[in-house]
């Protein structure tokens, strides 16, 4: 029992293999116990077990079942851009790829990455610049970045 996984957006159930009319219930260490316990977000858990059964002693675990979900990589991509020169950037696009299916950058992410060049409209000359990214942040998410080309 135990282990770990890669944050997938899914709740992730813990089973105790038991007999017919046994009562299982689960807890987190510090929490309280429950029938059905769902683990979704990055963390390591401690769990804890205990079987019941009328007319019979109460089996409680005394170890706990250690069961980690790790932050799943996502690549964060500044977007190519092309400005006429004198012009002002009005935002640098960033593109997630990685996601976990159904989550939406925008709702999910807690420190939104930044994307910037040295780039200063009406100062810098015609040419090419780098397009830099980092800083982003979030529970269930590590980042790799790339860079862009303005």
């Amino acid at each position: 029992m135990g282990g770990t996984i890669t944050y997938d957006g899914q709740a992730h159930n813990i089973t105790v293999n038991s007999l017919p009319g046994d009562v299982v219930e689960y807890k987190v260490e510090g929490g309280d116990w429950t029938s059905n316990l769902e683990l979704v977000n990055t963390g390591t858990y401690n769990v804890y077990y205990r079987v019941s059964r009328a007319n019979h002693a109460t089996y409680e675990s005394t170890d706990p079942v250690i069961y980690t979900i790790e932050k799943k990589v996502v690549t964060a991509t500044a977007d190519d851009q092309t400005v006429v020169f004198g012009d002002d950037v009005t935002k640098y696009g960033i593109t997630f790829d990685n996601m976990v299916k159904g989550e939406d950058p925008a709702e999910v992410i807690d420190t939104w990455p930044n994307a910037s060049s040295f780039y200063i409209a009406g100062i810098s000359g015609v040419g090419t610049y780098e397009i830099t990214i980092g800083g982003g942040s979030d529970d269930n998410y590590t980042f790799e970045y790339v860079g862009g080309t303005l």
